[in-house]
């Protein structure tokens, strides 16, 4: 079984990296939920400084209203409760989006129209998948809004 799928790249979660992906939408949003991913314990040894999460974003609409969606980000600890602030988004290959919060935004460019999906933070091999590893997250971390 396949716990997670990440892009080289994307773990290393250098500078260069965030300067290098594009972003579909910027948006402001208060955090409604977070819940970082239960990875097993790597057998080399070695210590994962930052890892898939999945985080609830409440997205504050520029014309009124709301819009709930849930993204993943690449985290090493939890944000402060219910911070309010500017995430880039970029849709992704599971139907959902990669979330990057603003203090990434430096070098960031908007996607072409045309733009294929980013590969997600957190592979899958469906919504079912997907959704399994959360609730697996929840039970050992709990839930942090």
């Amino acid at each position: 079984m396949r716990w997670f799928t990440l892009i080289p790249a994307i773990c290393a979660a250098t500078p260069a990296f965030a300067a290098a992906e594009c972003y579909d939408r910027i948006v402001t949003a208060t955090i409604a939920a977070q819940v970082p991913v239960s990875l097993p314990e790597p057998a080399d040894g070695s210590i994962v400084m930052h890892w898939p999460w999945f985080v609830d974003l409440v997205i504050e609409k520029p014309r009124g209203g709301i819009e709930r969606i849930t993204a993943q980000t690449l985290r090493h600890t939890y944000f402060r409760r219910g911070l309010r602030g500017r995430w880039l988004l970029r849709q992704n290959s599971m139907g959902s989006y990669n979330a990057r919060w603003k203090a990434d935004e430096r070098g960031a460019r908007r996607c072409a129209r045309n733009a294929p999906p980013a590969q997600a933070y957190l592979g899958a091999e469906n919504r079912d998948a997907l959704d399994q590893r959360r609730r697996e997250g929840e039970a050992r971390y709990g839930v942090r809004n």
